[in-house]
């Protein structure tokens, strides 16, 4: 017999046949495909008389991407002909091999390959192997329970994260399947308090700076995991219930909580009394910052000579943050792309397992960006879907989305992602996770949905004028929303985002009660209306007589993508469109700082200082109430002027609309007289004026007004000024 490893298929039985060479002193491994469902591996092993005399066999397994455990079967083979067993069934544990993540069915449901590896200290020497699989089954025993192995200490602050960890016995066989296995969680407290939250799977993870990358491996047991937080002072009592699929319970009570500290859960939503803005326990919030989108953005090393931040997973997310701190944003927008922190994709491409199986490693790292942004007092808008993985024509990812038929999916069309109902069923499934995992976290602003959902597959259908696609689009949106507010016990707004400025959002979706705010783009060619206008119109612009703007949704309007074009504009464009951006969001009624794109250009160019202007400038004033809204500033010719007035102040800005359309330094605009209003009652009131690149307040004076016209004088500026007037 040749002295090579050939392998002989016995079609039918599960069943391989081989002769082996042996590589000593190295290892020698064979192999045989695994169902990824508990099977017994059954091996006939003969070892010839001149075989090594200190042969040693293991059983191993590994997932689909070379993750490794193991089990010693022998560890002296005689020459022979050996029957070996080795059931695969979570019973009697394999180790997991420069890893850490612990042996159950979940796993053995990952496992790809199986087989045996033999060692010797010495060279040469031949074996016949015949590998087989064979279905194991373990009858239940009827004595379903949860071992509480993770629990928080008992004294917490209010708003502070509790969780409890368990290991269910038996454990399921997809974990990452509510129905297969549920756990949840109730705590009633004082006032009748009472929240409840659901339970996901939860590996723990080792990680480490490599320099240049972060590495993130499974280390520790796996369990279920379920968070919560305690809203108001006192004592809270908590139980954990879980569910299996065969339909057996089990429940666990837990020492009762203690929380001390002021009442509220730091969740920002729709304020009840202004539906413009959000608010966080009585309290404006109006998130500042920029679109960072993901950690590097290949566009802006193309479009404005950026250069690519390196990836280093969440130990960038910290240096953005760190950095986003130092200036005052409070707020940024990021994507769970396959690029960046999706936590479902391509099975074949690490560190995914396909649709309905979670990525644990990009699932801790999503863990530990929002717990940095929480740290920080960072609001992220929570992309779930970027277009491109529904478009088959924009930006497009579909060619490697887990559901297109070409990857061993089961959707011919990305159009179908919105109907289909096992498309449907995967993002209940996605999305059952996101909210039991993360929905406690005040780091959340939002869920959106999509990223320029015109730009999806459906999107361009309704777009060319598809009566039927049109009405998927706004059915698919007002279930979608339904399903979030039913499994989001924290309230958090749901939203989506068209591409363009605003004239695209479907009216009749962004119309839709379950939609909390509205998200658009704000990009402009150089041959259009400037920034300024664009960002104004998006509202309701007192100036123009369309009255195209979208201030009658009373909700919070937020532009999440500009600067320029989809492909930037000139460097002294972008400085204006970042200069007064904010500004201009601010006297128009937007519920927040428009977020620029070039995430990459403003932070090599160190031009994070325009978001400290504007947090210097709205520090301590409220936007908030029924009353207040864009007013026109007649300040002279070619200054552009506006202001968010309300009974007993204003906030204002003016622009040199001659520096606002070339950018540069801008001439120095002489003192000027500057309107305030025409029917002004009389009385004292106060006026500052701002400097609205540095956020410092330049004077300050008092005024006895006599009623009617109110006229005051401007100071000389560059480029643009900022002022408050107030009774």
């Amino acid at each position: 017999m040749p002295s090579r490893l050939f392998l002989l298929l016995l079609c039918g039985l599960g069943l391989t046949a081989a002769e082996v060479r042996l590589a000593g002193p190295l290892a020698t491994r064979t192999s045989i495909a695994h169902p990824g469902a508990a099977v017994r591996l059954t091996a006939t092993v003969t070892v010839p008389a001149d075989a090594p005399t200190d042969l040693g066999c293991a059983v191993w397994v590994a997932d689909r991407h070379g993750r490794w455990w193991q089990r010693q079967l022998a560890d002296r083979l005689a020459p022979g002909t050996h029957s070996l067993t080795a059931d695969l069934d979570g019973a009697a544990p394999l180790a997991p091999q420069s890893h850490g993540a612990t042996w159950n069915a979940g796993v053995i449901s990952e496992l790809r390959l199986a087989g045996l590896t033999f060692w010797t200290t010495q060279v040469g020497g031949n074996l016949q192997v015949e590998l087989g699989l064979s279905p194991l089954k373990t009858p239940s025993t009827g004595r379903e329970r949860l071992i509480v192995t993770g629990l928080d200490r008992p004294d917490v602050a209010t708003r502070q994260r509790w969780q409890v960890r368990a290991v269910p016995e038996p454990w399921p066989t997809d974990p990452w399947d509510p129905e297969a296995f549920g756990l949840g969680l109730a705590i009633s407290g004082p006032g009748k308090e009472v929240l409840a939250s659901a339970g996901f799977h939860d590996q723990p993870m080792r990680a480490w700076d490599r320099g240049d990358r972060e590495e993130v491996q499974p280390w520790g047991r796996a369990a279920f995991a379920v968070r919560t937080r305690a809203t108001v002072p006192g004592r809270w009592e908590a139980s954990l219930n879980a569910r299996w699929s065969s339909g057996a319970t089990a429940s666990a009570e837990l020492p009762p909580l203690t929380a001390s500290g002021t009442a509220g859960d730091g969740i920002s939503r729709v304020d009840a009394t202004d539906p413009r803005f959000f608010s966080s326990d009585g309290q404006l919030v109006w998130p500042i910052g920029p679109n960072i989108h993901t950690v590097w953005d290949l566009r802006g090393v193309e479009r404005t000579g950026s250069r690519l931040t390196p990836d280093r997973g969440s130990l960038s997310w910290r240096a953005w943050f760190d950095r986003l701190q130092a200036s005052g944003a409070t707020a940024c927008e990021i994507w769970l792309s396959s690029w960046n922190l999706a936590l479902e994709w391509r099975g074949d491409w690490w560190p995914w397992r396909g649709l309905g199986r979670i990525s644990e490693e990009r699932a801790w790292q999503l863990d530990r960006v929002l717990e940095l942004a929480e740290e920080r007092g960072i609001r992220i808008n929570l992309v779930v879907n970027n277009h491109g993985q529904a478009s088959q024509r924009t930006d497009r990812e579909w060619d490697n989305n887990p559901a297109n038929r070409a990857n061993g999916g089961w959707l011919d069309d990305a159009a179908q992602w919105f109907d289909d109902p096992r498309a449907l069923a995967a993002q209940e499934r996605s999305r059952r996770h996101l909210v039991a995992r993360y929905a406690d976290s005040p780091a959340i602003l939002g869920w959106k949905l999509w990223s320029e959902v015109n730009l999806t597959e459906l999107g361009y259908l309704s777009g060319q004028g598809d009566a039927r696609a049109r009405e998927l689009m706004r059915s698919w949106h007002a279930k979608a929303c339904a399903r979030w507010a039913a499994l989001d016990p924290w309230r958090h707004p749901t939203t989506t985002h068209w591409a363009g400025n605003y004239h695209s959002p479907d009216r009749a979706v962004a119309a839709l009660p379950g939609l909390g705010y509205v998200c658009i783009d704000a990009y402009h060619g150089p041959d259009g209306p400037p920034v300024w206008s664009w960002l104004c119109r998006s509202t309701n612009d007192p100036a123009s007589s369309a009255r195209d703007g979208l201030a009658y949704l009373a909700k919070p309007i937020l532009v999440t993508e500009y600067g320029g074009n989809w492909d930037a504009a000139p460097e002294a464009l972008l400085e204006v469109a970042l200069a007064v951006g904010p500004w201009v969001a601010l006297v128009s009624g937007h519920a927040g700082t428009p977020m620029l794109w070039w995430h990459e250009w403003i932070d090599q160019g160190a031009r994070f200082g325009q978001y400290r202007a504007i947090a210097r400038f709205l520090a301590g004033e409220d936007l908030r109430g029924p009353r207040r809204r864009c007013i026109v500033i007649d300040a002279g010719r070619r200054i552009w002027g506006r202001a968010w007035a309300g009974p007993g102040s204003m906030l204002g800005h003016l622009i040199d609309e001659d520096w606002g359309r070339v950018g540069g330094p801008g001439q120095e605009r002489p003192p000027g007289q500057v309107i305030l209003g025409e029917g002004v009652a009389a009385g004292a009131l106060q006026l500052a004026w701002w400097d609205a690149d540095t956020g410092t307040e330049l004077s300050r004076t008092r005024i006895e007004h006599a009623g009617g016209r109110l006229t005051v004088t401007a100071p000389a500026f560059r480029r643009h000024l900022a002022f408050k007037a107030w009774r």
